[in-house]
């Protein structure tokens, strides 16, 4: 059974390029019916080892089952062992 709803996992919301990737999937997305779950990131280089952890461990939390599908913005997502993840 669909449960009509596609998961957005994106890092760094804070360029233009991003927010319009994410606009664009979710209008396409409630052309078709479909309803969209972001899943933002904002990890930092000048941020602690720790904060990062924090950052990329949102996605743990999150119950892919529920999904039809996941975009996962790869080239948005530095952390390697994050990308295998998703």
């Amino acid at each position: 059974m669909s449960n009509k709803i596609i998961g957005l996992a994106i890092s760094a919301m804070d360029s233009e390029s991003s927010i319009e990737l994410y606009k664009g999937i979710r209008d396409e997305a409630q052309k078709n019916g479909y309803a969209t779950e972001g899943f933002v990131i904002y990890p930092s280089t000048a941020s602690s080892k720790e904060y990062n952890q924090g950052e990329f461990s949102i996605y743990d939390f999150v119950d892919f089952s529920k999904f039809d599908a996941v975009i996962a913005s790869l080239n948005t997502i530095a952390d390697v062992k994050v990308r295998r993840k998703l």
